[in-house]
């Protein structure tokens, strides 16, 4: 969109050259959750091979993009050495321009300020004592360690440290693994009541706060929420539920700015409603056309220092004026509440102080919407208006065709009041869950289906991490040292006969009954007279001879393997006819399925 606007214009170096937009993906799918290091190096070995890519190209003047500060930092450094402008929209973590790097700009609020500027709002609406949750990561390690860190400053004129606000409670917590969060509530809620808490700052991802903030009421913590950057998303509505209405947020824009690039974007894209990243993406083309306007050059280190010492430049956002690090200066973030599932600006009186106001009521035409079992759907759009108090515990669908009916977070058609797992995948779906949302194990044997490569094990019998059969090697008997008596060329002598019938009963019967065969490898062999081609050719007839045998007895043929060795892998010298009868054998090697072991229980009872 900008793009075109600035190519059309005809102005200054446009009315010969034109901007060409490049566009590469360095998002890496995860697919190692145990360990994630390795996939944190992957992913930053993506985004360094997308980074020498465009800086391949000599034509290359500038890059935007790279939404994480993981991706974004290490590419800085190939932009930097190789001379290329680095406009990074949305990296927000201090590293990235601690290393002053002439050719690289941020286009956001560091985690720093950011942090400093939830502390002022808090402030403005009167919180005095706070607790802070905040996820392990680098990402809101930094931003909730700056909120904190802000919360004390130096009393102007007598250097003593004056706390703004009091922090009473400190927990971390890992964002993916909403199982752990119910400790942490449980202190946050005794503390709510023994500190007197005035609000909480929640620092990780929408997603993962959704859930918080959902358990959280649930388990009755009415604290108000203050959120960070990440949390400005749809994403925290759905996943709580409708549980955290009046969270707030920062926000970028301002809700007249909103609402005028609202205007603009829908007029090239009517189909598409714009987030805050679309306007950072438009106005970093046009920041980057203000300053080959002004400098009158295309040439990259030209233009950045251009940039830091130019007058600000209006944005859609707002002004953007860099210092000589490359940090974005004076930039005032506004802050929004979560209603109804969309965000409303918070309005700053005439002081320029932020006023907080509930969320208004559902109000058409005048009439306040009834909503009969007051799951915050109006009976009017509600397709489940009849629900009782345990069918909306956990939410309900605040929009499409299930609205206002109880949520299945995972579609396994487990409602969430009933469900005791409720993120479950597609593929543990598919296999099936049970009536509690759980995923089932069809032969209980401790592996689910969705992992189970092996469906129909038996209870007595060991399995591995598959689900499948433990196999062991049960024995290997050799069918006699004297083969030759016991054989006539390929045939079974008489002797021979009788003398494998005494060693099935004696060896086999109780083997069969016993044991659960997997498999039987009948392997022959011979001494190392003869040309191979004969040995290898009579080594497997006298083991197929014994096989007819095991299977006429009952054993199951598919069960059964023959091969010939010949002279191969003899088990005595050759030299001496005792040491050539050893090696004229058949060897019958048995692997059985292994048998589970079960510990009883010798703890003498104690009588009644």
């Amino acid at each position: 969109m900008s793009k075109g606007e600035v190519n059309n214009s005809g102005e200054g170096l446009f009315k010969t050259r034109k901007f060409k937009l490049i566009q590469e993906n360095d998002t890496y799918k995860k697919d190692d959750k145990k360990n994630l290091a390795l996939e944190r190096k992957k992913e930053q070995d993506t985004v360094i091979g997308v980074a020498r890519t465009f800086v391949a190209n000599p034509n290359l003047i500038a890059v935007i993009g790279h939404r994480s500060s993981l991706a974004a930092i290490p590419a800085s450094i190939a932009y930097q050495y190789h001379g290329v402008i680095f406009l990074a929209p949305t990296a927000t973590n201090t590293m990235l321009t601690n290393h002053r790097f002439e050719h690289v700009l941020r286009l956001m609020p560091s985690n720093r300020e950011i942090g400093q500027q939830l502390v002022e709002f808090c402030k403005d609406v009167g919180y005095k004592k706070m607790a802070v949750l905040y996820a392990r990561n680098t990402y809101a390690e930094e931003l909730s360690e700056a909120f904190i860190s802000s919360t004390v400053v130096h009393a102007t004129g007598t250097g003593e440290k004056e706390k703004i606000i009091e922090i009473v409670f400190v927990r971390s917590f890992f964002a993916s693994k909403p199982a752990t969060f119910s400790g942490m509530l449980a202190a946050l809620k005794d503390a709510e009541q023994s500190q007197s808490i005035d609000a909480v700052l929640i620092a990780t991802v929408a997603g993962a706060a959704g859930i918080l903030i959902k358990q959280a009421r649930t388990m009755d913590i009415k604290l108000p929420v203050v959120g960070v950057d990440a949390m400005n998303a749809k994403e925290l509505w759905d996943k709580s539920a409708g549980k955290a209405q009046g969270t707030v947020v920062p926000a970028l824009l301002s809700e007249e700015k909103q609402a005028e690039f609202r205007q603009l974007y829908e007029s090239h894209y009517p189909n598409e409603k714009p987030d805050f990243r679309a306007a950072l993406g438009y106005d970093a083309i046009k920041l980057l056309t203000y300053a080959i306007r002004n400098a009158d050059s295309t040439v990259p280190i030209t233009l950045a220092t251009a940039l830091r010492y130019l007058p600000p430049f209006e944005g859609i956002i707002g002004k953007y004026k860099f210092d000589q690090d490359g940090n974005l200066r004076d930039r005032k973030l506004h802050f929004e509440m979560l209603c109804d599932g969309s965000f409303q600006m918070i309005k700053v009186d005439v002081n320029g102080k932020h006023k907080i106001e509930d969320c208004k009521s559902p109000i058409q035409s005048g009439d306040v919407l009834q909503d009969k079992d007051r799951d915050t759907v109006s009976d009017k759009g509600d397709i489940c208006p009849d629900n009782t108090a345990e069918e909306i515990s956990e939410g309900v669908y605040q929009k499409g065709p299930q609205k206002g009916c109880p949520l299945d977070s995972d579609e396994d058609k487990v409602p969430d009041y009933l469900d005791k797992c409720q993120s479950t995948s597609q593929l543990e779906n598919l296999k099936g869950v049970d009536e509690k949302g759980c995923p089932v194990d069809g032969d209980k044997d401790g592996v689910p289906d969705y992992e189970d490569e092996c469906l129909d094990t038996s209870l007595d019998i060991e399995i591995n991490n598959q689900g499948c059969p433990v196999v062991e090697e049960r024995g290997t008997y050799i069918f006699s040292s004297n083969t030759e008596q016991f054989f006539s060329g390929d045939t079974l002598t008489e002797q021979g006969k009788k003398a494998l019938e005494r060693d099935y009963k004696n060896l086999f019967v109780h083997l069969l009954k016993e044991y659960n065969i997997n498999n039987i490898e009948v392997t022959g062999y011979t001494d190392s007279r003869g040309s191979e081609e004969h040995n290898l050719k009579v080594s497997e007839a006298r083991a197929k001879y014994v096989a007819d045998y095991l299977i006429k007895e009952g054993v199951d043929a598919n069960k059964i393997t023959v091969q010939g060795k010949g002279k191969a892998q003899p088990v005595d010298t050759n030299e001496i006819e005792k040491g050539r009868a050893n090696n004229r054998r058949i060897e019958i090697k048995v692997f059985v399925l292994k048998k589970k072991v079960v510990v009883e229980d010798t703890t003498p009872k104690t009588a009644p």
